[in-house]
């Protein structure tokens, strides 16, 4: 090959046009026109632009072949939503909805509604490919491509052979095929959405369900990050956002760290903590430690830092910016008391509350007994049933 790295970049970002310039007329109709394909003969003049004319087309004719629901295609949006509430970069994130809101959104092209159609937004995403053999010497876990597969029947929805059957089908056979998977191995399903009929028909081409069993499907399984068919745990493009031809590319970002660890350290920086029995200090050899950890975790690791004498505080959410976490650790200073089952409960709670990450675990760093606050060992039994590994480093002698 010409290279064994690449970066494959997709963005889209607002142009500002010239208000000095001379007019322009700009085409929305995915180059049809521009191109000279049949769309700008028998498409584009009678108003069949851009894609929700066909897709609605497509909802239609699946409805009456299989039977399909406007709340069937609704789940889909709600519990794509719930994926994006629990995301920190999603577009809608702070914007929760209900079967019923989607149903009563705006009807834009029937049997679609509005908030069943893509949000478009500027942004971008980017996914580094490399073999084998150099993704071995990085500090980051490689995710391996195992199997793929393309297939192109039509440009638009005019020439769609069977509008109940995409091309998705025989990409996916052909992925399987290499991979030697199969549907019953797959964790997480990150499947295109520009519509919610598009993931139905996905589900049902790529096998996760037969032929005119994925409205069924979806009222029978919790789509959602913690359910048990997570699809989309970033909310997808209906509720993540589509950032133009980035859209598509998120559902790959998305699916590589959903298995990346969340840690939280817990560092007791209380009077003991002063006591030279370990050099220099006890919390001097607590903050060598963490830090020598924190140097090597990879990347893409979530670290959070909770730090307790008296009282806890939540010092530093989790983040991947390793650097400033080790700036927090190595600012302690000894002091106070001692109240270990509080700062479990806080690191607790921020673990549930960043619980999109699998696995997690929390690390205690202290030196003695609790003297103040609530008792730790309750809080590490409601760990333990939430499946949050509490591992303890002693300190003195």
């Amino acid at each position: 090959g010409l290279c064994e790295t690449a970066l494959c970049m997709l963005y889209t970002q607002a142009h500002h046009r010239n208000p000095k310039a001379p007019p322009v007329n700009y085409a929305r109709d995915w180059g049809g026109g521009v191109w000279g394909s049949p769309q700008a003969e028998f498409e584009i003049p009678f108003g069949a632009v851009q894609g929700t004319y066909g897709y609605a087309m497509i909802a239609n004719r699946y409805a009456h072949e299989f039977g399909l629901t406007d709340e069937q295609r609704a789940k889909v949006a709600v519990d794509q939503r719930t994926n994006a509430l629990a995301h920190p970069h999603a577009v809608f994130r702070n914007t929760p909805i209900t079967t019923e809101d989607v149903l009563n959104s705006p009807m834009i092209c029937s049997p679609l509604h509005m908030l069943e159609i893509v949000m478009p937004c500027m942004g971008g995403a980017a996914v580094v490919v490399t073999s084998k053999e150099k993704a071995a010497k990085t500090k980051n876990r490689p995710v391996h491509v195992v199997g793929g597969g393309e297939n192109t029947t039509h440009r638009s929805v005019t020439y769609e052979p069977d509008f109940t059957h995409s091309p998705i089908k025989a990409a996916s056979d052909r992925a399987w095929a290499m991979s030697g998977l199969k549907p019953k191995d797959i964790d997480l399903a990150s499947l295109y959405d520009c519509y919610t009929i598009t993931v139905l028909l996905t589900l049902e081409d790529t096998g996760f369900c037969g032929k005119g069993e994925a409205g069924r499907f979806v009222m029978e399984h919790d789509l959602t990050y913690k359910g048990d068919f997570p699809m989309n745990t970033h909310g997808g493009q209906l509720s993540f956002g589509q950032a133009g031809i980035a859209g598509g590319m998120s559902h790959v970002t998305e699916a590589v760290p959903i298995k990346r660890a969340t840690v939280v350290l817990v560092v007791d920086h209380s009077g003991s903590m002063q006591a030279t029995d370990v050099s220099p200090t006890r919390l001097g050899a607590a903050q060598s430690a963490a830090t020598t950890f924190v140097g090597k975790l990879p990347d893409s690791t979530q670290l959070g830092i909770v730090a307790y004498s008296t009282t806890a505080d939540t010092v530093q959410p989790p983040t991947t910016k390793h650097g400033e976490t080790k700036d927090v650790i190595n600012s302690l200073q000894a002091e106070g008391g001692t109240a270990t089952g509080e700062a479990l409960q806080s690191a607790l709670d921020m673990v549930k509350a960043n619980a999109r990450t699998q696995p997690t675990a929390i690390v205690l760093l202290s030196d003695g007994a609790t003297t103040l606050g609530r008792d730790p060992v309750p809080v590490a039994r409601e760990a333990g049933k939430a499946k949050v590994p509490v591992y303890t480093v002693a300190l003195g002698t």
